[in-house]
This record gives C-alpha cells, structure tokens and sequence, in this order.
C-alpha cells in the first residue's frame, strides 16, 4: 500500500476542558479513505517523553474522520495511525495484514503464499484486540504514519485572565499595575512560546513551557 501521509489537528476543546477531538484533515488520494480501515493509537507525550494511553472509539474504521476524547492535560499529543487494507480475493504474504469486511476485524498473515479467507486461523491471526503489533513487524502492506498534535486548552485559562484584567484596565483607562501588565504579557510570550515549538516539531521543549504556565502562573510566577 501507497504511503498515506496523515494529517490530523486538536480542535473543539470543550469549555470544562474534559474533552476534545482529534480532526483527521488528510486528503486521500490512493487508497481513497473508502478503500481503507483506520484505526488510531493516541498517547499523551509528557516532557520526560512518558506516553499516557488515551481512549478512543475505533469501532467504525471505515468512516470516522474524528476521534472525540477525554483531555489529559495540555502539550503534546501523538498520534498513530493505520491504514489497512480491505481483504480481497488473492494471494498473501507473511504478515501482510487486512481488514475483513465481512466480520470487521484485523488480521495478519503467518505464512507466504496465502489464499484462504481471513477467519482460517491455520494461515491467519487475528489481532483485533491490538492492531498496533504490526509496528513490530516487517513486510507488513499497512499504511503507518505518526502525527504531533498540540493544545494550550488549559494553560489558556490563567494567561487569558491576566489578558482580561489588564484590557480592562486599558478600555476603562484606570492606572495600570505594572506587575500585572508584564504578567499579562510574559503569559502571552510564553503561550506563543509553546506553538512556536509545535510548528518547529519541538513539542518536547512546547510541552515543557505548557507545564510551567500551569505549575507557576496561578502563583503569579
């Protein structure tokens, strides 16, 4: 199978901050999305690069374009995604692995040569359970690509006050505190600060910045 170059983005962060969605925007040439099942793995990166598994419904493969989850924190998460093929009628090698649409599950195969159907476990394992083996495998015709996504969701919240009191301070033209007009401002530095990382792919460094906004501005620094 054809490279697929994934493109995916954090958007619609709700406004407890519990939830968001991970959009797929990949434009889907060959295969056509309708030619493949896609199944994610998403992750929470933290700053010492520890991964924290975040749930997601893969259970219609062949349709979403969305993932909705529940937020563990701002920063970095990663994304990996997988695009098998359907199976069809023909002849499989050692750990090619397909999507049989007939009882929606994954499958690899154990052996060159293969012609059976999916479900003759003599030649095939299913891997429904965890699609994700094949990253430890060679041969494999699946469609693997890997995307960094970014979210200032919550570290929004105390920089945006600080923003807010001082606009008012402005519009109402009432002296300014000086202490808080550089706070206001070194949150909106360091906020930019974090994106800047993520489109420069430096979500580690993006991650840590995250995490000071949140361990130090609500104590005013």
């Amino acid at each position: 199978m054809p490279d697929i170059t994934f493109i995916t983005q954090i958007e619609r962060e709700s406004a407890n901050g519990t939830t968001a969605v991970l959009k797929d925007y990949t434009v889907y040439t060959t295969p056509a999305r309708d030619e493949i099942a896609l199944f994610l793995k998403l992750v929470k990166r933290s700053a010492e690069l520890v991964d924290t598994a975040i749930t997601v419904d893969n259970n219609t493969p062949l349709t979403m374009t969305e993932w909705t989850f529940n937020l563990a924190g701002g920063g970095w998460y990663y994304a990996s995604l997988y695009g098998f093929p359907f199976w069809a009628a023909g002849t499989y090698d050692e750990n090619n692995c397909v999507y049989y649409l007939d009882n929606g599950r994954y499958y690899r195969c154990l052996i060159d040569g293969v012609s059976a159907i999916p479900t003759d476990t003599d030649f095939w394992e299913d891997i429904t359970d965890d699609p994700t083996v094949i990253e430890e495998m060679d041969n494999t015709n699946v469609a693997v690509n890997f995307t960094h996504n970014f979210t200032t969701y919550d570290a929004e919240i105390p920089v945006g006050d600080e923003l807010e009191s001082l606009a008012d301070q402005i519009i109402d033209g009432v002296p300014k505190d000086w202490e808080d007009t550089t706070l206001a401002l070194l949150g909106l530095a360091l906020l930019n600060g974090a994106w800047v990382k993520h489109y420069r792919v430096k979500n580690q460094q993006g991650q840590r910045i995250v995490d000071f906004i949140n361990q130090r501005y609500p104590s005013r620094i």
